[in-house]
């Protein structure tokens, strides 16, 4: 078909045609793709060409567009454009999704299909460079402008970051490439004056004044002009302890005054440098014993330590002072460094002997009864002296246990297949006890003092409390028969297991049960009267004879207090019942539930659906007794129509011929015929009762009378 062809419309005599056989026809034309265009039916019979479109997938293939300037649309599709040799409009180009570095753009109009680009918003150096003016420098080629750019600014900039422009002797342009953009001014003023180029001229402290550490010195000190003068550029002259004055040389012009001070070295200071005893190695002890022993005045800062072991350590002056020197000491044996644990919680007496080893047990010290004097002892305290080779004085706190109790009710009897318990013990004692000294050791064990349990009988026991002062046991029985144990649990003082309690716990737990619901998961209802349906449950594993619990658990869609079990169910039958006021004539689906009184954890459920069918309220019967004359018409609310047929209390008058009957035939859900046979001679009648009982609720039907006379041969 060509773009622009007329399809042909139907004829008048088709429609004439169409219009006998009342069909009715709706034209549409489908588009047809032909000679490069879309043909598109329009309803009327004509077509319309629409051009195809490119999809930019196969335009832009360099999809890194590396550093941009900013990522407005405008920018992004110029750089689009230069990246890929194409000529996109904004008219062309939609940008759907943009990150700070990616974005995703849409062809539209002549363009179809999604591309995703990356790029990367390059930095204006204007927000970089704020200190402008570089000062005096000794040089303005773009590495040693670059070098002091970033050292005046705390910037990283390297050569090619930068390109240096109208460059004149006191000023240039920088512009940002690659990563950075922008331009800026920068000023500066290029000279060989040493008064200038040497602007720090307080050198601080020297190790010495010689000629190389004077120049290496004020290198370090004024490394931002750009300059790094050698030996042979400076002459020094009047040289003291404290000052010199430098003039240029070579290239180098100009004299300035420099000052200074010489270091002292700490050996001419540290003339003892065995501390003997101190109380620990920190670098401020080891400074105030250095002093204490040598008259010195050091602090902080003036002094490094190196090296540094149990007996000795390498000191090195810092600023005002040189040289190193290395310290031997001896840790002290002041009982209240060693002693670190003061408080060594709970004792089982307070004699010299358990106190010794309790504080060895605390501090991984080693006194015996000789290194310590105990005085000022009562029932919580104790003052400790250091004899012999300690010294020093020290409180020691302890605490004494005086009992331990259970802490409220414990459980005496455990049943079930699964459970848990928790039991509380509480430990108390006088004195300084620490956080630990109330602690709780745990326990359980069978009469027989072991913890051998019957065959799928786990026990799980676990510690919890603010002092493990809670035991939480948890047992679980997956064996087949019934199981019974007697079990004793033991809470014991941590701190002193001379104190400890028990008790007796008898777990019970019966073998695996298991229950089964019966009964019609499908109960048809009327919505007009209220409905009974009984359920049997059957269990395996459980006295059934304990009884049942019957509970209705959930209705849907919902029936607020609708369905419930009768309060007398408590065997194993259950009548579920129903109250027609609160349900509509609806399918409800109804979870039940039976749960054995003898383990709750036996249970079973079932869903039953409730059809609640509509309610037929009567009967109508009507026509003659001709055939097929006979129909019945149920009446009611969303009722079945269907009925069934029957007769009732035929008697016959003058029947001479044991042929003579009448009977239903062609009986159908609505409607039926009666017929009759008589072979008898004269005249004879037949009388009936005609019966028609609802299909769906037998309790309706209607009964209306018949009679059929025959005259002579012809009924």
């Amino acid at each position: 078909m060509l773009c622009n062809e007329i399809n042909t419309l139907p004829s008048e005599n088709t429609k004439k045609a169409q219009n006998k056989k009342k069909h009715i026809i709706l034209w549409s034309l489908l588009g047809t793709l032909s000679a490069g265009c879309i043909v598109v039916g329009l309803g009327v019979g004509l077509s319309q060409r629409i051009p195809s479109s490119t999809n930019i997938n196969t335009m832009i293939t360099i999809i890194d567009l590396g550093y941009i300037v900013n990522d407005d649309d405008d920018t992004l599709i110029n750089t689009i454009n230069l990246k890929n040799g194409t000529t996109f409009t904004t008219d062309d180009l939609i940008f759907t999704y943009k990150s700070p570095t990616s974005a995703t753009v849409a062809g539209q109009n002549q363009y179809k299909g999604n591309v995703n680009i990356t790029f990367a918003v390059s930095t204006d150096i204007n927000t970089l460079i704020t200190i402008t003016n570089l000062g005096c420098i000794s040089n303005d080629d773009d590495s040693s402008l670059t070098n002091v750019i970033n050292i005046d600014n705390g910037t990283t900039f390297v050569t090619n970051d930068l390109d240096f422009t109208s460059h004149t002797d006191t000023m240039a342009t920088v512009t940002g490439q690659g990563k950075y953009q922008g331009s800026i001014d920068i000023s500066f003023e290029t000279t060989n004056d040493i008064d200038k180029l040497i602007a720090v001229k307080d050198l601080g402290y020297l190790m010495n004044n010689n000629d190389s550490t004077l120049v290496a010195t004020i290198n370090i000190n004024n490394r931002r002009n750009g300059t790094t003068f050698t030996i042979d550029d400076l002459i020094f002259t009047e040289v003291n302890t404290t000052s010199a004055t430098v003039t240029g040389r070579n290239q180098y012009r100009g004299t300035l005054n420099l000052t200074f001070e010489i270091s002292v070295d700490i050996n001419t200071l540290i003339t003892t440098t065995n501390i003997d005893y101190i109380a620990n190695d920190e670098d401020s002890t080891l400074i105030s014993s250095i002093n204490v022993k040598n008259g010195t005045t050091f602090v902080a800062g003036d002094l490094t330590f190196t090296n540094k072991t149990t007996t000795s350590v390498t000191i090195t002056g810092q600023d005002k002072y040189q040289g190193s020197v290395v310290i031997n000491f001896a840790i002290s044996n002041d009982i209240n460094l060693i002693i670190a644990n003061k408080n060594i919680g709970v004792v089982t007496d307070d004699g010299d002997d358990t106190l010794i080893a309790d504080i060895n047990n605390k501090n991984g010290t080693t006194f015996t009864t000789a290194d310590l004097n105990f005085t000022n002892k009562n029932t919580g305290s104790v003052m400790a002296t250091g004899q012999g080779q300690y010294q020093g004085s020290a409180q020691i706190n302890f605490g004494t246990i005086s009992g331990i109790n259970w802490d409220g009710q414990q459980p005496s009897n455990l049943e079930g297949l699964s459970g848990s318990a928790t039991y509380i013990a509480e430990v108390y004692g006088q004195g300084t006890l620490d956080s630990s000294a109330c602690d709780v050791d745990w326990n359980w064990e069978t009469l027989n003092g072991d913890q051998t349990l019957p065959s799928g009988l786990t026990i799980t026991a676990t510690n919890s409390g603010t002092n493990n002062d809670e035991y939480d046991l948890a047992w679980d029985y997956t064996g087949s028969v019934d199981c019974s144990v007697q079990l004793k649990i033991i809470a014991t003082s941590h701190a002193d297991d001379r104190y400890t309690i028990n008790t007796s716990t008898l777990l019970t737990a019966q073998k695996t049960s298991t229950a089964a619901i019966h009964g019609s998961s499908t109960v048809t209802a009327d919505y007009d009267r209220d409905g009974t349906a009984n359920f049997t449950v059957t269990y395996a594993g459980v006295d059934p004879s304990t009884g049942t619990d019957w509970t209705v658990d959930s209705v849907t869609p919902v029936a607020q207090d609708a369905f419930s079990f009768t309060s007398a169910s408590q065997n194993l039958t259950g009548t579920l019942q129903w109250d027609h006021t609160k349900i509509e004539c609806l399918d409800y689906t109804v979870t039940i539930k039976a749960t054995s009184k003898a383990n709750s954890s036996t249970y079973a459920t079932k869903n039953v659906v409730i059809h609640n069918r509509g309610a037929v309220e009567s009967i109508v019967i009507s026509g003659g007794w001709t055939t097929g004359g006979i129909s019945a018409q149920v009446v009611g609310v969303n009722v079945d129509q269907g009925v069934t047929w029957s007769l009732n209390n035929v008697a016959y008058s003058n029947a001479q011929d044991c042929s003579t009957r009448v009977w239903i035939d062609n009986a159908n859900l609505n409607s039926t015929e009666i017929k009759s046979e008589y072979n008898g001679l004269g005249w004879g009648r037949a009388e009936w009762d005609l019966i028609a009982v609802s299909s769906q609720d037998a309790r309706v039907s209607n009964t209306v009378p018949g009679s059929w006379n025959w005259n002579n041969d012809e009924p």
